[in-house]
């Protein structure tokens, strides 16, 4: 493999690895937010 492909593969990794990270806190904050919710409606 050429210097560029493999610039070019790193450079992938990182873009699905952010958007790996990004999911996991995106799915995390909505499952807080359903339990608070559920949480205060209990409570009420």
């Amino acid at each position: 493999m050429t210097e560029d492909e493999i610039a070019a593969r790193k450079r992938r990794n990182w873009a699905i690895a952010g958007a790996l990270v990004l999911f996991v806190v995106l799915v995390f904050t909505i499952t807080v937010l359903r339990m608070t919710a559920n949480i205060a409606a209990s409570a009420g």
